[in-house]
This record gives structure tokens, sequence and C-alpha cells, in this order.
């Protein structure tokens, strides 16, 4: 018995192949192998043009459906060889598949399917490098009681902090010292009657004499080669990296470790911080209000990030101190704590 198909049977089965076809295709990051088996078998004709419709026979031939039993007329009727019922069965399951709903999801064609590697845990510690110094400023003799010409109240209490300091992984770990000749303009005693804490005194530009400040006057202190210049006993020396000297210039006050409001008097800070690679400075000492003050304000103004840690000092006019805190952190300097997430930060360094 001969099996023809009609035209329009022709076509609908065409069409359902090429639908089969593109049903695969939605699915081929997942059966990559099955769409290439199947569209070999069960696309149409690809020199047909578009607008023209398969024809229904060819040399007398009808085109039974996929999976019949039909044969060609006037041809007797054989058994099926092995290969061709596995063929037939073949067909058979991969026509179920394509009936059978899609489970997996589609995924946009943009989307990076790559595997996420998870991010460390201290990932965001890593955003930005983070190498600390410390600097202990003007821990010395005369600013501490019971025998310091300028004794800052409680500023020898602060000792066993900065040792704890001294101890973490800071790098370099320096020290300044206030190193004044006996003839420094802000010695009260070389302004005749004077009275130190109270009195001021101008300081012109040595270059430049339109160019002044005001600066105050106060005991003599901190002489170059005299016990009060020496740093306190407390203080761990040992782990002290350098000691930088400061105030030398008798012509004008320098509070900072850097330099004076001038620049006139440079101690060389920021070169030698730039040198080690440093990005935030932290820094103690005395006074807070004036020579810590100035250091923090100063390492701002050279790009390093800045950090005074509160317990690590003390100010020599306490009554004025929350002004000057608040100023400080206007600024931009971050007034922290010991026992703080920026002090943990510098722990957990190797």
């Amino acid at each position: 018995m001969e099996v023809a198909l009609s035209p329009a049977r022709h076509a609908h089965v065409w069409r359902s192949r090429r639908q089969a076809t593109h049903a695969v295709q939605v699915s081929d990051a997942t059966f990559p192998c099955m769409e290439i088996a199947l569209a070999s078998c069960l696309s149409a004709p690809s020199h047909l043009p578009s607008n023209q419709k398969p024809s229904t026979r060819r040399k007398g031939l009808s085109i039974p459906p996929i999976g019949s039993s039909a044969r060609v007329a006037g041809s007797e009727p054989r058994s099926e060889s092995g290969a061709e019922k596995r063929r037939r069965e073949t067909v058979r399951r991969r026509r179920a598949l394509i009936s059978t709903p899609l489970v997996h999801p589609i995924v946009s064609p943009t989307a990076n399917l790559a595997r996420r590697q998870p991010r460390p845990a201290n990932a965001m510690a890593d955003a930005k490098p983070f190498k600390p110094a410390l600097v202990v400023v003007d821990f010395q003799e005369d600013f501490c009681p019971p025998n310091g010409s300028l004794a800052v109240p409680g500023g020898r209490s602060i000792a066993p902090l900065i040792n704890h300091l001294l101890a973490l992984p800071f790098s370099p770990k320096l020290a300044t010292r206030d190193w004044h000749p006996p003839n420094h303009t802000s010695f009260a005693a070389n302004h005749g009657d004077a009275p130190p804490f109270t009195s001021t005194t101008t300081v012109a530009h040595p270059s430049d004499p339109s160019r002044s400040y005001s600066t105050t006057l106060w005991p003599v202190h901190c002489v170059q080669g005299s016990p009060g210049a020496r740093l306190v006993s407390e203080l761990d020396v040992a782990r002290v990296d350098a000691v930088i000297d400061k105030g030398m210039d008798p012509r004008v006050e320098m509070y900072s470790a850097f330099y004076d409001p001038f620049r006139v008097s440079d101690s060389g800070l920021a070169e030698r911080l730039r040198r080690a690679g440093v990005t935030d400075v932290f820094v103690v000492g005395l006074a807070a209000d004036f020579c810590v003050r100035a250091t923090a304000e100063h390492a701002l103004d050279e790009g390093f990030g800045s950090y005074v840690v509160e317990e690590g000092t003390k100010p020599v006019l306490p009554d004025k101190w929350p002004e000057c805190r608040r100023d400080m952190l206007a600024r931009g300097v971050k007034m922290i704590s010991a026992e703080g997430d920026d002090i943990a930060r510098v722990k957990s360094l190797p």
C-alpha cells in the first residue's frame, strides 16, 4: 500500500519539524549533541527558497511520516533490519523529548555564567594599601610632671598606652623632640618681662617681613642637651626606629613634626614617610592642643591619613581642648580610641 501526503499535510509536517529544531535550540547549552543530531534528521531541505513549498512527490515516491511502516509502491514487504529498528526507536524518543516542556531556565545571552569565586574575608581591607606609621610627639621630661618646666597635666600617665602601641606592627615608629636653642623666640624669658602662657609675640617670615603670625610665649623648655629635653625614661625607646628633632631655628615657632608655618625649617619627616611607603599616620604624645594637633593636620596636608589616639595624648590647656578637638575633626583628623577598629586593623597586619 502506497502512502502519499497531501501538499497541505506535507507543509504541516515540514513546519512541525522546523519548530522542533528551534525548540531544541532553546536548550542547546544543556543538549548540544542532541540538537545537532536532531537537526540533521528533522530539518527541511536548505536549498529550497523560503517562499517555495516542498514538493509532495519526487520521481514517483511518496514521503511517509517518520517512523511509519509504509513502503514504496510496487515493492515487496520486507522485515526491518536491526539498524532501522534502532533508528526508529531513537526518532521516537527524540520526538517524545520535544513534546516535553523544558524545565531549564532561559538565561540572558549576556549573563556571565562563569562560576563566581568567593571574595576573601579581608577583601575590603585589601582594596586600598594600608601601611601605618606611629609618631610619638615630644614625649620629653620638660612636658611631664612632676619636674617639667612646661608640664602637661597627666602627661606622664600616657606612657603605658604609647608603649603598647609601639609593640604593634607600625612601620616606621618615630619619636620627635623639641630641641630649642637658648635664644628661641618662643621663650618668654627672651621677651623682657612678658609672662608665659598669656603673652604672645609676632613671628615674621625671615625673608618676607610682610608675612607674619602670632604665637604664644612659653617658659624655657627642652633646651638642646638639657635634662628637660630628654625623652621620658618610661618610653620604650628600644622600639623607636628614629628620633626627629624640631624647633631648632630660633626665629620661628615649630609645633609640627613636619615644618614651621612658613616652611623655613623642614624636618624631612614627610619625605621619610613617603620613602617608607606610609599611607597613614597615627599620632600620640604631647601636647594634644599644640604639637600633636599641628603634626596631625600637616600629615593631612601631605596626603596621609591622619589619626590621633586619644588615650595617648593630653592637652596643655584642658579647658580649651573640646573646641580644639572639634576643629581638628572639622579639618579631617580622625580622633580614635586605642580599642577601636583602626587600631584593630593595625594589629591584624603581619
